[in-house]
């Protein structure tokens, strides 16, 4: 149950990131509100790394509670 749920928050993260990168920042042309040298696209590739990361651990638990 939980695998399903991980995966479902996943599936809503991707759409809404993708959601975002297509609509784009609502502020005028060529500016993001990000630190600067650090563009929108790598905040959202960590973003993502640290969901299925998190994802992971999660399962990773769940598996040792259940041996235990």
């Amino acid at each position: 149950i939980t695998n399903s749920i991980s995966f479902n928050i996943f599936l809503y993260l991707m759409g809404s990131i993708s959601n975002l990168a297509s609509k784009g920042p609502p502020e005028p042309d060529g500016f993001i509100p990000t630190p600067p040298g650090f563009p929108i696209d790598q905040y959202l590739f960590i973003l993502t790394f640290v969901g299925v990361f998190y994802g992971f651990y999660v399962k990773y638990k769940s598996k040792k509670y259940k041996s235990n």
